[in-house]
C-alpha cells in the first residue's frame, strides 16, 4: 500500500517582493508558524504536537528558520530578484516540511527586521495540500483517519497547554497574595514595636517630670521672690526721680510744640509762594507769548480748577500725550481719563485731590517743552489752586493749637 501524495502551493511571491523592497535596510529574516487562531511562534520541534515517527526533534529553532541577510550594493535588480526568490523558496521548503510532518494545514509568517530590531514587514501565508491522490479507497480512508488523529492530538496538546498556563497563573496569584500578607504582617509587627518604644519613652518622660516637680516648685518660689524685690526697687526709684522727670517732660513738650509751629510756618510760606508763582508765572509767560504772537488776541480764563482740567482734556492731542508719557499709550489714556473724571467733581478741592498725582508732570520741563502757552497756563492754574486749598488746611504760624 503506497502513501498519499500531497501537492502544495508555490512559494509566496509577496515574500520575494518584500525582501527585494527592504534589501538596503534588511538585517534578519525569521520564519514563524501557527495553527488555527493561535499566536505565531518559532518552529521548535519539541514544542509542537509532532507524531512519534517524526524525524524533527530538539528544543531550539529549526535550522534555516532564521537568516542573516547581507546587502550587496553591486548586485543588479535582476540578481536581487533572483536572490529574493531563492531565499523565499528555502523558507517555503521548511514550511512544507513542517506542515507535512504535522499533517495539518498551518500558517507561516515571514518577518523582516532591521539592524535595530524593529519590524520592517511581516506577511502570513497558509500552507496546505492543494490536491491528494491515493492508490485505493482504503488508503484514502486510512489517510483521513490519520489526519483526524493528528488534529485530535494537536487539540489535546493545546488543551494541556491552556490548562498548564491557567494553573501557573493561579499559582502566581497565590504566591503574590501570600507575599503581600507576609508584608502586611511584618508591617503590623513593626508598627506595634514602634508604638511600644514610643510608650516607653513617654513613660520615662512622665517619670522624670514627676521627679523634677519639687525642684521646679522651689525654683519658681525663688524667682517670685526675686521679681517682687526687683519691682519694689523700681517703684522706689520712680518715686525718687518723679519730680525731675516731670520737669524734663514739660520742657521737651514745649520744645516740640515750638518746632512744629516753625515747620508749619515754613510749609505755609512755601505754599503761598507756589500759589503766587502759579498766578504770576503763567501771566508773565502769556504776556511774552502775546508779544511774540501778535495774531493771538484771545487767551483762556478759568473760574475754577475744573474748567482748567476740561480745557486740558480737550486741547492735549494724542501726539502731545504720547510725548509726555514716552510713547506709553495706556498712561496717556489714563491721564485723559483722570482729567475727565476730575472735571466732573462739583467741589473744586475734591477735583484737585483727584488729579494731584499729575502735579509733578505739570511742573516738569517735559510738560513745558510739549504743551503750548494756553495748556501751560491751565496747568499752572491747577497747581496754584491746589496750593491755595492746602494752605487753608494749616493753622497760622502764630496761633497756639492748644
Amino acid at each position: 500500500m503506497s502513501a498519499a501524495i500531497y501537492e502544495y502551493p508555490p512559494p509566496p511571491a509577496k515574500w520575494s517582493d518584500q525582501i527585494a523592497e527592504y534589501d538596503p535596510v534588511l538585517a534578519v529574516l525569521l520564519l514563524q508558524w501557527r495553527c488555527g487562531r493561535a499566536s505565531y511562534r518559532a518552529l521548535i520541534p519539541n514544542q509542537a504536537p509532532l507524531p512519534e515517527e517524526a524525524t524533527l526533534e530538539g528544543d531550539e529553532e529549526l535550522d534555516g528558520t532564521r537568516l542573516e541577510w547581507e546587502h550587496d550594493p553591486d548586485l543588479p535588480p535582476s540578481g536581487l530578484r533572483l536572490k529574493a526568490e531563492q531565499t523565499t523558496a528555502q523558507f517555503w521548503s521548511l514550511a512544507k516540511l513542517w506542515a507535512s510532518t504535522l499533517d495539518i494545514p498551518c500558517d507561516f509568517k515571514l518577518i523582516g527586521y532591521d539592524e535595530g530590531g524593529d519590524v520592517l514587514f511581516g506577511d502570513g501565508k497558509r500552507c496546505r495540500p492543494l490536491a491528494q491522490s491515493s492508490t485505493s479507497a482504503v488508503e484514502d480512508e486510512l489517510e483521513a483517519s490519520h489526519i483526524g488523529a493528528s488534529r485530535d492530538a494537536f487539540r489535546h496538546y493545546q488543551s494541556e497547554r491552556l490548562f498548564e498556563s491557567r494553573l501557573n497563573a493561579m499559582f502566581d496569584r497565590h504566591i503574590e497574595e501570600r507575599d503581600k500578607s507576609y508584608a502586611e504582617r511584618d508591617k503590623s509587627f513593626q508598627v506595634a514595636a514602634d508604638a511600644l518604644v514610643s510608650a516607653q519613652q513617654t513613660f520615662a518622660a512622665v517619670q522624670e517630670t514627676i521627679e523634677a516637680g519639687p525642684r521646679l516648685i522651689n525654683k519658681a518660689s525663688e524667682l517670685f521672690k526675686d521679681a517682687t524685690e526687683y519691682q519694689r526697687e523700681q517703684v522706689e526709684r520712680l518715686r525718687a526721680d518723679s519730680s525731675g522727670q516731670t520737669e524734663l517732660r514739660a520742657k521737651a513738650f514745649a520744645e516740640g510744640e515750638k518746632t512744629q509751629r516753625v515747620a508749619m510756618a515754613l510749609e505755609t510760606g512755601k505754599m503761598a509762594f507756589d500759589a503766587f508763582m502759579g498766578e504770576l508765572v503763567p501771566f508773565a509767560n502769556r504776556v511774552v507769548e502775546l508779544m511774540a504772537q501778535r495774531d493771538l488776541t484771545v487767551f483762556p480764563t478759568f473760574g475754577s480748577a475744573q474748567q482748567a482740567m476740561i480745557f486740558l482734556f480737550h486741547t492735549l492731542n494724542p501726539r502731545q500725550l504720547l510725548q509726555l508719557w514716552n510713547g506709553n499709550e495706556k498712561a496717556a489714556g489714563a491721564m485723559r481719563a483722570l482729567l475727565d473724571k476730575g472735571a466732573a467733581f462739583e467741589a473744586e478741592r475734591d477735583a484737585l485731590e483727584h488729579i494731584a498725582r499729575l502735579i509733578p508732570l505739570f511742573n516738569s520741563d517735559q510738560f513745558r517743552d510739549v504743551a503750548d502757552a494756553e495748556q501751560q497756563l491751565a496747568a499752572r492754574y491747577i497747581v496754584g489752586r491746589l496750593a491755595t486749598h492746602r494752605m487753608a488746611s494749616y493753622p497760622e504760624a502764630g496761633d497756639d493749637p492748644f
